[in-house]
């Protein structure tokens, strides 16, 4: 191949990089979870651990998410617990995150023990 012919190749990459870039990243924006779907998310896992049907309701899920802080960043949502990312939300998924390595917190199955704790102490 000449210099030019492979140069036009590297722009038509360049190109499609930069297209798929875009829809990747347009995909990120509209499917953006909210602070309901996390709620829902919520509700399906506590019904699906066999919790009382009074325990998933929405006045209960209120007290449970009560003093959680919802983020909304363009791409996708986060959910702080005690100043520590505990939720990640992108393309209409949560995922539950485990708190800041320096803190010592080994694994995500701690912040779902203590929403379920929280609903057994009933608070």
């Amino acid at each position: 191949m000449r210099p030019a012919e492979i140069a036009d190749l590297n722009h038509v990459k360049n190109f499609l990089i930069l297209f798929l870039s875009g829809l990747l990243a347009t995909g990120a924006l509209m499917s953006r979870p909210g602070e309901e779907s996390l709620r829902a998310q919520l509700r399906r896992q506590l019904q699906s651990a066999n919790v009382p049907v009074e325990a998933t309701s929405d006045k209960k899920l209120d007290e449970i998410t009560d003093g959680w802080v919802f983020k909304d960043y363009y791409l996708w949502s986060q959910v702080e617990i005690g100043g520590h990312v505990a939720y990640a939300g992108v393309f209409s998924r949560w995922f539950a995150l485990p708190e800041s390595a320096e803190k010592g917190v080994a694994d995500a199955e701690k912040t779902s023990a203590a929403v379920m704790a929280r609903v057994d102490r009933g608070n």
